[in-house]
């Protein structure tokens, strides 16, 4: 049985992986429906205990590598959703840094209602991967970084990295962004900036271009651009904004040959045990107070900081536990309506008073894929929306076969990553100003060649 299995391109290993995540993704809807029976450690370690054989059946797949887009957007969902119990799993107190914080949340009902849906998401997300691998049985294909692979889209890329920090040093200099301060009075300055969400996508994929076509001499300069406006973000308390082009462009060199080696994972844990704790009291006190900071690193904290993504999950559960109706698709077509806005004739939505506006009602907050799956169709839609990303993340992941392709998918990943622990409004027009810039470049280096062969 397992020769003719294998004859078929069936590895009956990944079989009984997937199997088991499919076991552990029925046993967490049965226990949402039970909550009152299960005390928060066996919710914890069967939320750990997905996460676990999720990363198994990445780690065995050889059609996946760890730096891909499927790993990027499987560790930046897991850190941010499941930060907290694995915290408690690695520490008898992982939340002693934030007593004075209002944490109690997450011993609630709701909070435990959130861990399991964070684990059925994960496992769903996984199981979607599955399946598209074992239809399209295509092995992803690498790029070789040596050389540079398309000239406008590395050139768009230094664009969009430079006009970024230009727009960013003139809104700090002009003192329309309020840099130094706490991390509240960056965010109210910010949120008067109208074009700043547009900056922190030409930020983020203009690094993506530039990881997926320069030559590494390019590589790395582009790298170097990109920290000149990643540093002061980091330490004005924005660490989503910096960590999801990162990821992204990670994934994108994984695709052209980058491997786990110990430089990658020595940055990542200074990152994630140094750089963290920093930010987080820069992010209450500013940097104007540099000499009031107390830096308590604790083993877990930086997992900790990374997991708050779970409490808006959490704040949504308790809206529809307490009898908000779902969303039905409410807020992933708000985007849309106000696209059709911007049409003459057609009236714009104001976003006030919305409920499906969960920057106002959530603020500060940030919001989560997870939760807005959750806000609009349930558990069933939890299921369903991270089973279809796990189908798009697993199609781009083997469609990579060239310099286009994969400038476009790293972009669009980017996007993704930030959805993660966002809400869906800013999606759609992101997604439609990336394909239009790719296509451009397509179109200009298209047309170049067949200038180049007319004059010859």
């Amino acid at each position: 049985m397992d020769t003719n299995l294998k004859s078929k391109g069936i590895n009956l290993k990944l079989i009984y992986i997937v199997m088991i995540i499919f076991l552990l993704l029925l046993l967490q809807i049965f226990m949402y429906f039970n909550g009152p029976l299960w005390s928060n450690i066996s919710v914890n370690y069967i939320g750990i205990l997905s996460l676990l054989f999720a990363l198994i059946y990445i780690i065995f797949d050889r059609r996946i590598n760890i730096i891909s887009f499927i790993g990027a957007y499987f560790f930046y969902l897991s850190i941010t959703h499941m930060g907290f119990p694995i915290s408690e799993l690695l520490s008898a107190n992982p939340f002693e840094s934030y007593k004075y914080w209002d944490i109690d949340w997450y011993y609630s009902q709701g909070g435990q209602k959130s861990i399991l849906l964070s684990g059925i998401g994960i496992c769903s997300f996984v199981i979607g991967i599955a399946i598209f691998n074992q239809i399209k049985k295509v092995q992803p294909k690498n790029i070789d970084i040596r050389v540079s692979k398309n000239k406008y889209i590395y050139m768009l890329g230094i664009f969009l990295l430079i006009f970024s920090l230009i727009y960013f040093l003139y809104v700090s200099l002009s003192g329309r962004l309020v840099f130094f301060s706490e991390y509240g009075a960056f965010r109210d300055s910010m949120s008067k900036l109208s074009f700043y969400p547009w900056i922190l996508l030409f930020f983020s994929t203009g690094l993506a271009f530039i990881s997926a076509t320069g030559n590494r001499k390019q590589v790395i300069t582009g790298w170097l651009i990109f920290s000149l406006f990643a540093i002061p973000l980091l330490f004005s308390g924005n660490r989503g904004e910096v960590f999801f082009p990162i990821g992204s462009a990670l994934a994108v060199l994984g695709y052209r040959g980058l491997k786990v080696n110990v430089k990658i994972v020595g940055s990542l844990f200074l990152i994630l045990f140094l750089l963290i704790p920093f930010i987080k009291e820069t992010r209450s006190s500013g940097l104007t107070n540099m000499e009031s900071i107390e830096i308590d690193i604790g083993i877990t904290d930086p997992i900790t900081e990374m997991g708050f993504t779970l409490r808006p999950l959490t704040h949504t559960v308790q809206w529809i536990d307490q009898g908000e109706p779902l969303g039905y698709g409410v807020s992933y077509f708000l985007p849309l309506h106000r696209l059709l806005g911007k049409i003459p004739g057609i009236e714009e939505r104001p976003l006030a008073g919305n409920r499906a506006y969960f920057d106002e009602r959530l603020p500060g907050f940030g919001y989560s894929v997870i939760a807005e799956a959750f806000f609009n169709f349930g558990l069933l839609g939890v299921i369903v929306v991270m089973f279809l990303i796990g189908v798009v993340i697993g199609f781009f992941n083997i469609m990579v076969k060239g310099s286009f392709q994969l400038a476009l998918f790293g972009g669009i990943v980017a996007i993704m990553l930030n959805n993660i622990r966002n809400t869906f409004l800013f999606v759609p027009g992101h997604l439609i100003v990336v394909t239009t810039l790719i296509l451009l470049t397509y179109f200009m280096s298209q047309f170049a060649l067949k200038k180049r062969v007319i004059d010859r």
